[in-house]
């Protein structure tokens, strides 16, 4: 199985910690999805926006891993990419903690994303008053 993944998870190092057998893929950017944070990152759809993912293949084993490890969030499929994510179950915005955005940083590094797309996601992650 495929598994999208787009947030802390990008950390090869993170991710080999909760799925050791899982295989990095590479990236790819989709489209009608974009990344914002409730203080842990989350996935949304969102028409003419783009957002950068890193693929990994993973087995059974590791996708009950993951099940318990991202408890906050719901298993969506997203069958036109043909891949596994994981969404927040309370979406909102609030920007991450400092531990969580290395994490992303890292990911984005590890995986070749663009920058600017984590930049555009933090200025959307500001709640407004």
């Amino acid at each position: 199985m495929i598994y999208a993944a787009y947030g802390t998870n990008l950390c090869v190092k993170r991710m080999k910690s909760i799925c050791p057998d899982a295989l990095f893929l590479g990236s790819k950017i989709i489209n009608n999805w974009k990344l914002v944070f409730n203080k842990l990152p989350n996935l949304i759809p969102e028409e003419g926006c783009i957002c950068g993912i890193g693929l990994w293949e993973i087995s059974l084993e590791c996708e009950k891993n993951l099940d318990k490890w991202e408890e906050g969030y719901f298993k969506d499929y997203i069958t036109d990419e043909k891949f596994l994510i994981y969404r927040m179950k309370k979406p909102g915005l609030s920007l991450p903690d400092k531990k969580v955005l290395n994490y992303v940083k890292k990911g984005f590094e590890d995986f070749n994303l663009p920058t600017e797309l984590l930049t555009e996601a933090l200025k959307a992650s500001i709640k407004e008053d």
